[in-house]
């Protein structure tokens, strides 16, 4: 029995010097708001759930039912800007380039290939196609 003593002796002592009433008060307000807001919660997304549906249903309806979509055409006035008038210059003529002059041929001499005579004085030209080279300036 001394346990059940000690016990309520604690329980007074609480009572008394706290203000554990309030406290339980406090609590049941707040439990009694939260369940509340629970509540109110639970019926808006009821309505989200039930407008998503409706919408659902009305896109079905209106790709079922829909005709070809014609394309919009919009026409937008373009201004005329005046083109300005631009002065071609005149290119001066070539000047003519003169003819080169004639080169006389160089006559050729029949040699008998077995004689080896003034080779020493002999020169060997050979023709170069003057469009691959290059200058030095």
């Amino acid at each position: 029995m001394a346990d059940t003593d000690f016990v309520s002796g604690i329980v007074d002592n609480i009572m008394n010097n706290s203000n554990l009433s309030e406290i339980i008060e406090q609590i049941d307000i707040v439990q009694t708001e939260n369940r509340e807001l629970r509540e109110l919660l639970h019926a808006q997304q009821k309505t989200i759930n039930e407008m998503n549906l409706m919408l659902l249903k009305l896109f079905s309806q209106s790709m079922n039912q829909s005709a070809p979509i014609a394309p919009i055409v919009i026409t937008v006035p373009v201004p005329e800007v005046p083109v300005p008038e631009v002065p071609v210059p005149e290119v001066p003529e070539a000047p003519e380039v003169p003819e080169a002059p004639e080169v006389p041929e160089v006559p050729t001499q029949d040699e008998p290939e077995d004689q080896d005579t003034n080779n020493d004085n002999q020169i060997q030209l050979e023709v170069v196609d003057g469009s691959n080279m290059q200058t030095v300036d």
